[in-house]
Parts: C-alpha cells; structure tokens; sequence
C-alpha cells in the first residue's frame, strides 16, 4: 500500500504528496465535496483515447460555472504529472492553485476538453452562497489563504489577470 501522512500546510502539500505516491498512468484528483458522474472511470479514459502516455489533462465540466478555464476535478496523465514533478505548484497552499494547474495546461497545449464528464462540486457556497463550512473549509477558505494564493499567482503570472477561484474574497 502506498501511504502518505502531511502535515497541515494546505491541500496542495497533500495532493502532490499523494501524486507522488501514486503509480498509475492517470491521476484523478477527488475531493469529500466532489462527486463523479456514472461511469466516470470509462468516460475519463475515453476521453484520453490513444494519450495515455503523452502529457495531458482532461478539462472536466463544472455545472456551478459554465464555460469557465477552470475544470471541475482534475485528471491528467503521468506523463503531465511528469513535466513537472507536482501536480499543483507547490508554492501554493490551495487556493488559486486551481488557476494555475489549467493556466499552465493551457499554455503547454495539454488540455483536451472532456466537459460531458460532469463532476459535481458540491461546495458550501455553491449550496448556500456563503461559506457554511466546517473547520477545514474555514481554514482553507480564510481570506489569508486568498491573500497568498492571489500573491503567488501573480508572481508566478503577472500577465495574466486572476479569475476568481470557487469561493468569493
């Protein structure tokens, strides 16, 4: 069994430390608030038709904002998780990091658009519009975290102008 134990620094610490753990020629991000369509497996591996060893992420559908650069879930190649050596910058805590994993796909021409695979993200403040969280969510939702996140991004990408992420500052 392939194990990992993080020390609470923000999810992003945890997922590449997952991501780094993993063996698999495809990574899919899951979070407790996101839930998969039927057969989410297949569809995934469908929509990666003859790229399993090539560097590439699937831009998944998100129903709560149509149209937007930023994918409901993540799920990529090995190989683009090779590119990097983390599957979210590691400067990054958690918030914005979302921004920069499609900026850089796209600029790397890596995306391949998948939205018929609906993934529902089942935030709080989607439900309710205001963030009714539990501590975690508090904590990586705390306007700090938006504060660095946003600070990161945009050394990272001074060129780029910041959409917002999920919840609102």
């Amino acid at each position: 069994y392939r194990h990992v134990v993080v020390q609470r620094n923000g999810c992003v610490a945890a997922f590449n430390a997952a991501a780094s753990a993993s063996s698999g020629k495809v990574l899919v991000v899951m979070e407790d608030d996101l839930f998969p369509c039927p057969d989410w497996d297949v569809k995934l591996l469908a929509a990666l038709d003859g790229r399993l060893d090539m560097p590439t992420v699937l831009r998944l559908g998100n129903k709560h904002r149509p149209g937007s650069p930023i994918g409901c879930g993540y799920a990529l190649t090995r190989s683009r998780y090779g590119q990097n050596g983390w599957l979210f910058h590691p400067e990054f805590r958690g918030v914005y990091a979302d921004n920069d994993f499609f900026l850089r796909a796209e600029r790397d021409g890596v995306i391949v658009d998948a939205q018929h695979i609906q993934f529902d993200h089942r935030h709080p403040f989607y439900k309710t519009g205001r963030l009714d969280a539990d501590k975690t969510y508090a904590e990586e939702n705390a306007p700090s975290e938006y504060v660095h996140g946003k600070a990161v991004f945009q050394r990272l990408h001074p060129d780029v102008p910041l959409v917002d992420s999920a919840v609102k500052e």
